[in-house]
């Protein structure tokens, strides 16, 4: 736990302040389940699962910035717990989630986090950095504690597609992201809708994995865990493809 809280607050001193949007924000901040279905494609070989984001409505208890408490978990039945395994920042600034992190998913510690700065609009950029810390060295992928996450962020465009889970037409700002240290050499994108947040998010790793979330259903913890709700896989989106 003390390694845990360590990393949270070192990792939220690396925010500087940013432009306001005028109002809090209200998406990862509810307590609501977001069900994403995911891909993983590494060395020809491709995974592909539900994995659930459930908000857990209430603060961390830290005194350094807020942070609400969120969980990801593929076990629909853990959900039931609502105990978070990591958080998300919403405030007047910036929308900030952690991607899963741990098994299959612990690669994404070494690429561009989904992070929006307010205003947003076309071309808008901004840069985040975090340094590591010894629970996240790796001598297979020569990963040191010291070592210094560095990405540059830009508005790439603003569009509008049907989205079946919402069923009607979303308009979504398209985030790109690219490491600045070469060392991890890695890419996000990611589109950003104001009232559902990250709706797909794309991770080419520096493991050269990629692996992809795609945003099919929101609604209660209750009609989550009791079945009452059923999702379709949305197929408008990209399905593991390189970037140009």
């Amino acid at each position: 736990m003390r390694i845990v809280l360590t990393f949270i607050i070192g990792f939220l001193y690396s925010f500087p302040v940013s432009q306001s949007n005028g109002k809090d924000n209200t998406i990862y901040s509810k307590e609501l389940v977001y069900t994403y279905n995911y891909s993983i494609f590494k060395e020809g070989r491709k995974e592909t699962g539900r994995i659930y984001l459930g908000c857990l409505g209430k603060l961390l208890p830290l005194k350094e910035q807020k942070q609400f408490a969120i969980v990801w978990t593929k076990n629909k039945r853990e959900l039931s717990e609502k105990r978070n395994n990591t958080g998300a920042i919403e405030d007047t600034n910036r929308v900030f989630i952690h991607p899963p992190r741990n098994n299959e998913f612990r690669i994404l510690e070494y690429s561009p986090f989904p992070y929006v700065k307010y205003p947003l609009k076309t071309n808008s950029n901004w840069n985040w950095q975090l340094t590591l810390g010894k629970y996240w060295e790796d001598e297979e992928l020569n990963v040191l504690a010291n070592d210094t996450l560095q990405y540059r962020y830009q508005v790439e465009a603003k569009n509008q597609e049907y989205f079946s889970f919402a069923k009607s037409l979303l308009t979504y700002y398209e985030i790109r992201s690219y490491s600045i240290n070469p060392k991890f050499k890695s890419e996000f994108v990611g589109y950003f809708n104001d009232g559902y947040g990250f709706v797909y998010c794309q991770f080419q790793n520096i493991d050269n994995s990629t692996i992809t979330f795609e945003l099919v259903n929101v609604a209660s913890f209750d009609d989550v865990l009791n079945d009452a709700v059923k999702t379709e896989e949305n197929k408008i989106l990209w399905d593991n493809k390189s970037w140009e």
